[in-house]
């Protein structure tokens, strides 16, 4: 009988020992999850990895770590650790024992509860405000906040918790105490914090007091742990059993807690779940729909879905081709090769459809069906690809130009044909065989002759002649200066500018003596095709003259500065830098972004930063001394976007300028 005794003490004290620590719930391996995949800046990619081991402690060592795309494992790319701290939610069960004191112990179980929070705020909290804090307790029928919800600072968890005196209930809700947590969970949980439910219990009928199969459904739909803290001096079989019903389903864990130092080992876990990995890399998707993408590590396997939409970039020629290459030789013997000009420069404008902007691997010009090598191909941040298109060989013609391009996912984008037509232009010469000698005139016949008094010396004839030769002389050469100086082109105008408003070709002009320059050859303007269906505008309040009323923003990329060689839509005042802003617009989104203007650009009078800013409707915005009003298209009558529209301030003719 003593020995069965015995044995019996044992094996309460082993019960008494095993459940006096901290437990988990048990996985069969690892455990790998995805969370917070951002495509926004695709072809990159960056996702939120959290990796946990068998006793669901946080694994740090990703240095074996796989990604998979679609089953294509990824090569290349990057980790980091992701600071995302906790969104705690510490569910205090003021039943009918938390005043009791266990076995003459000198502190209450709700004193040991205000403690053992106290000591996370002190020793675990984030100071910084990584970390948020709820406390929830009973009141009435229902529950409330101590203090306030999320609480970011360790002396607002602190203060809160030193003075809660709970209230005298007789039938405590349990359940709706943890459904106003898992209310608050879904609140912050964009936020991307790790979110558990700390629950401070004597666990002694837990599932009477909770719909065990709801509660669990909406924790493990919200993901969100549930960690039961069991009070009391010991914690029994059942009692561990009700705790870890909780706990086990939703990736959680439950410690018995006879002294406030025991959570420390739970607080300590959880801090580590606020650690992530963020993961970067390139993707190689060349199609649109859903994908997936795989993690593994030690054994472990994590996947999640993404959706993406994937065009090949649209390629249009900034090209006027309504006047024709001349190309200029200097002698009636210059070779082909060497004839004036060798190079034309050309433009392109490349945009992402798909509204993600890619790089190109590769650029070529097709002529005639037939690739060209291109000299300096460059493509610009604001989509402008220049290159200098060899013409040295390429006799009179009329050519057919295509610009094809080749972005990074191997998608190919191209222009239509563009017909554009060559000339030359080489000095004429007399024929060698002409003759050189001035033949004698033929006498005129004679007529009736002159009495001597009416007849002029044949000096005085002479002279009125020449007098006659002269003048012809000085007529014809200032006619020919007149005619040279009208004729003669602007040398400014004779650079390919790809820049709105759309400038008109200028001609060759012949030189005095016959001779052409080639420096005034053959003009290409751009020609950017005016948008009428633009989905926002912005609206000209002062110092910009040059435009009037509305100017449509059209196109998902549109530049604005100072350059308009380099801008959609050029300002000419001279606190606005060549390059100072763009506006981007993705699926009705419009974002403005800083250029590194010297001036800044300012929304609502608030400086853009690095990041970019999203317009709303009827915004400020300042280039400088520039100041402007963004408007939607769609909040403004239809008058207001036209001709003849009026401004917020006064009636002035206004005008939609094209970009």
């Amino acid at each position: 009988m003593r020995i069965w005794w015995g044995a019996a003490i044992i094996l309460a004290i082993l019960l008494v020992v095993s459940t006096s620590g901290f437990a988990t719930g048990q996985q069969d391996s690892p455990h790998l999850q995805i969370s917070g995949i951002d495509v926004t800046g695709f072809p990159t990619i960056i996702f939120r990895l959290e990796a946990l081991d068998n006793d669901n402690n946080s694994i740090s060592d990703v240095a074996d770590l796989a990604i998979f795309e679609d089953g294509q494992p990824i090569l290349h790319f990057e980790t980091r650790p992701l600071d995302t701290g906790v969104d705690l939610f510490f569910v205090i069960d003021a039943n009918s024992t938390i005043e009791d004191r266990d076995e003459g112990e000198g502190l209450s179980r709700r004193e040991k509860v205000r403690d053992s929070i106290i000591r996370y705020a002190n020793r675990f909290m984030d100071p910084t405000q990584m970390d948020r804090v709820t406390v929830i307790v009973p009141e009435g029928t229902g529950g409330r906040f101590l203090d306030r919800p999320s609480m970011g600072f360790p002396n607002e968890v602190i203060n809160a918790v030193n003075f809660y005196q709970p209230d005298e209930l007789d039938d405590i809700p349990l359940d709706r105490l943890l459904l106003i947590a898992l209310d608050e969970a879904a609140r912050n949980a964009q936020e991307g914090r790790y979110q558990a439910i700390v629950l401070f219990s004597d666990a002694a009928d837990l599932s009477e007091r909770v719909d065990t199969e709801g509660f669990l459904a909406l924790a493990q739909e919200q993901d969100v742990a549930v960690h039961p803290v069991i009070l009391g001096s010991r914690a029994d079989t059942h009692e561990v059993e009700q705790a870890a019903m909780l706990a086990e389903p939703t990736g959680g864990s439950y410690v018995h807690m006879p002294d406030p130092a025991d959570a420390d080992e739970l607080y300590d876990r959880l801090q580590q779940r606020g650690v992530l990995t963020e993961v970067s890399y390139r993707s190689v998707l060349d199609n649109s729909g859903q994908h997936l993408i795989t993690a593994e590590l030690a054994g472990a396997q994590g996947e999640a879905s993404l959706e993406v939409l994937v065009e090949p970039p649209l390629v249009q020629m900034a090209v006027d081709n309504s006047q024709p290459i001349v190309r200029v030789a200097g002698d009636i013997e210059t070779p082909l090769e060497l004839i004036e000009p060798t190079n034309q420069p050309l433009v392109a404008q490349v945009e992402w459809p798909d509204g993600y902007p890619r790089d190109l691997i590769s650029a070529a010009l097709l002529v005639d069906g037939r690739e060209q090598p291109l000299a300096g191909s460059v493509l610009g941040a604001d989509g402008i690809l220049t290159f200098d298109w060899d013409i040295s060989m390429l006799a009179a013609d009329t050519y057919d130009l295509r610009v094809q391009v080749v972005d990074e996912l191997g998608l190919v984008g191209a222009t239509a044909p563009l017909p554009l037509t060559i000339e030359i232009q080489r000095p004429v010469v007399a024929p060698t065989d002409a003759p050189t000698a001035v033949p004698t005139p033929t006498p005129a016949p004679t007529s009736a002759p002159v009495s001597e008094e009416r007849q002029l010396p044949d000096n005085l004839v002479l002279i009125a002649a020449g007098a006659v030769l002269v003048i012809a002389a000085l007529v014809v050469v200032a006619v020919a200066v007149l005619l040279s100086r009208r004729r003669r082109p602007d040398p400014d105008a004779t650079t390919a500018v790809p820049a709105p408003p759309v400038q008109a070709p200028l001609a060759m002009a012949p030189q005095p003596g016959g001779q052409f320059e080639p420096e005034f050859t053959q003009v290409l303007a751009p020609e950017f095709a005016a948008d009428s269906d633009a989905g926002a505008f912005l609206e000209v309040v002062e110092n910009a003259p040059e435009h009037l009323g509305f100017i449509p923003i059209g196109g998902s990329n549109i530049t604005l500065g100072r350059d308009p060689r380099r801008v959609a839509v050029p300002f000419s005042d001279r606190s606005v830098s060549r390059l100072h802003a763009r506006i981007l617009e993705s699926h009705g989104a419009y974002r403005i972004y800083d250029e590194g203007s010297a001036s800044g650009t300012y929304v609502n009078y608030e400086r853009v930063s690095l990041a970019p800013r999203t317009l709303e409707d009827k915004d400020q915005i300042h280039l400088g001394r520039v100041h402007l009003r963004f408007h939607l298209a769609s909040s403004l009558p239809p008058a207001a976007s036209g001709p003849g529209a009026d401004s917020d301030d006064e009636a002035t003719d206004t005008q939609i300028y094209d970009v």
